[in-house]
C-alpha cells in the first residue's frame, strides 16, 4: 500500500517481491537464488506447451520453481495468473471444487464445476498452478483433460479458414 498526500512523497521504487503483484500466488519469505538455467527451461515449456508437469523428489524445489517461472508470467497472461494448493485435499471429488474456489468462480445451480471450469478457462488467457497432484492423480489427470479438451477444441475452430 501507498499513502498519498500533497506533503508527502509519493514516489517510490517498485515493490521487489511477487507477492506485490500476484496477490494470487503464495508468499514466499526467502529469495530465490540460482537455477537460472532451470527456469529459463521451464519458463521456454510453459510458453510451447499448454501443460506442463514438474516431478522430482519431495523437498527438491518443485513448488519453488513454479510459483517463480509464474511469476515471470504476470504480465504475458491478460487474465492472470493463479495459484491451487491441493495439499489439504484428501477427496478426490473436491479437486475441481478446490480450482473454482481458487479462481473465484461460485457455485452455479444446475451446473457441474467441471462445466463452470470449462467455460471460465475457455474464454481466457491464463496460466493455472495446479500443485501437490501427487495424491489426487486421477482427479487431476481428469479436470486437466477436461480443461485441455475445450482448449483443443478452441483452437481447432480458430485454425479453420
Amino acid at each position: 500500500m501507498q499513502l498519498c498526500h500533497p506533503d508527502l512523497v509519493n514516489d517510490f521504487l517498485p515493490c521487489a517481491s511477487l507477492s506485490c503483484y500476484l496477490p494470487r500466488l503464495p508468499v514466499q519469505f526467502t529469495s530465490f537464488v540460482g537455477r537460472e538455467a532451470d527456469i529459463a527451461q521451464v519458463r521456454d515449456l510453459v510458453i510451447k506447451n499448454r501443460l506442463v508437469t514438474l516431478t522430482g523428489a519431495g523437498g527438491v524445489g518443485k513448488t519453488r520453481m513454479a510459483i517463480q517461472v509464474a511469476g515471470q508470467f504476470s504480465g504475458d497472461s491478460s487474465d492472470g495468473v493463479w495459484y491451487v494448493d491441493l495439499a489439504p485435499i484428501t477427496d478426490s471429488d473436491l479437486v475441481p471444487i478446490t480450482m473454482a474456489r481458487a479462481l473465484g468462480l461460485p457455485e452455479q445451480p444446475g451446473r457441474s464445476t467441471v462445466d463452470t471450469l470449462r467455460r471460465f478457462v475457455a474464454e481466457r488467457q491464463m496460466l493455472v498452478v495446479l500443485d501437490n497432484c501427487e495424491h489426487l492423480l486421477d482427479a487431476c489427470a481428469a479436470l486437466v483433460l477436461a480443461l485441455l479438451e475445450i482448449l483443443s477444441s478452441i483452437d481447432a475452430v480458430a485454425d479453420q479458414p
